[in-house]
């Protein structure tokens, strides 16, 4: 593959050479080159510092998680609300484990998503904790049928539904 590159290097203009290493970055990545992979992406920034997709890709190179996390930072200064850099600034912090950090940008990432259950299983994992459930009661009746029809069932002409005794269900 670097010979290849070496071939054909001076043959590309500036444009099309950002394509060619980024298409060949790729390629290193997905067969587990990550030091080539590296090499080329920082190649690609080179010629074109403000696409923060290749920081992104980079960050997720690196086997040093401060370099990541410097790259997720510098993605973060352009776009606050990038998912894809939170979670891979959250691994890294769990990779170095900085406990403290990884559980910020956790808290971080369910600030933008609330609703991502891999992301909320993960934090709540970490803090030894059960995810809230909440459900609506109804006088002491939990009301299953608009949120999961499977589980109110009928049973000859009786209609079952679950019973709680106390008014809040976490």
């Amino acid at each position: 593959m670097f010979l290849t590159y070496l071939k054909h290097q001076n043959t590309f203009e500036e444009n099309n050479a950002y394509h060619w290493y980024e298409k060949y970055a790729e390629e290193f990545y997905s067969n587990a080159c990550f030091v080539l992979a590296i090499r080329y992406y920082t190649y690609c920034i080179e010629l074109q510092s403000n696409n923060i997709s290749i920081y992104l890709k980079r960050a997720a190179c690196y086997l040093k998680p401060q370099k990541a996390i410097n790259d997720c930072d510098f993605v973060l200064k352009q776009d606050k609300t990038n998912i894809l850099a939170l979670y891979y600034k959250a691994s890294a912090y769990k990779l170095s484990h900085d406990n403290h950090s990884y559980e910020l940008t956790l808290k971080e990432y369910i600030k933008i998503e609330p609703h991502n259950q891999i992301v909320l299983a993960e934090y709540y994992t970490y803090r030894r904790e059960q995810i809230p459930r909440r459900w609506p009661i109804n006088n002491g009746v939990l009301n299953v049928l608009p949120i999961f029809p499977l589980l109110s069932f009928r049973l000859g002409f009786k209609r079952f539904s679950i019973q709680v005794s106390t008014n809040t269900y976490e």
